[in-house]
Parts: C-alpha cells; sequence; structure tokens
C-alpha cells in the first residue's frame, strides 16, 4: 500500500497516513482508470497506423483499438498457465475424486 501511495500517487509521507482506506481506495480506482484510458488511447494510436498499412487480402476487417487492448486474464488461460509451471517444476497434478 505504501509503494504505490508514495511511488504511483506520488503523496507524501504525511499525506500518505492521513488516508482514509476509503479515501487509499478512491485513488487507487482513479489511478486504474486512468492507467486504462492512456491503455485505450495508445491502442487506438496503434489501431490507425496498423490500418494505412494493412493488406486487406490478409485481413479484410479493419483494425480496431481492442485488437491492440492487452488481454485481461480470464480464470480458465489462468490455470492453464498454473498447471504449466506446476510440469515444468515437475509437480504432479492431483485427480478430482
Amino acid at each position: 500500500m505504501w509503494s504505490v501511495g508514495r511511488f504511483d500517487l506520488g503523496l507524501g509521507d504525511v499525506d500518505f497516513w492521513r488516508l482514509t482506506l476509503r479515501q487509499y481506495d478512491a485513488l487507487v480506482k482513479r489511478l486504474i482508470f486512468n492507467n486504462e484510458l492512456r491503455q485505450w488511447e495508445t491502442a487506438r494510436l496503434m489501431a490507425a497506423i496498423y490500418e494505412q498499412n494493412r493488406n486487406p487480402k490478409k485481413k479484410p476487417s479493419a483494425f480496431s483499438a481492442s485488437d491492440f487492448m492487452p488481454r485481461k486474464n480470464d480464470p480458465s488461460s489462468l490455470l492453464e498457465k498454473v498447471k504449466g509451471i506446476n510440469r515444468m517444476l515437475g509437480g504432479k497434478m492431483i485427480p478430482k475424486e
């Protein structure tokens, strides 16, 4: 919490320690919103650049910003990653009973 408050939110020590949890939560939500907004702005720019050079034979539909947004992890893909790490480290899968 402290590192996010100090580094990401730019709060001083005194300001950070005076925050209530509700205030801190509101600031973090705003930070997340701003980060997502910047990602969408970048994705729109990338879509415009790629659209100028798009080969309609290879990609008949136009590029959109969502084509360049990071994918959010859904539980099934996250589970597959964990299973892969488990196998890599020599772990055994325990079947459900």
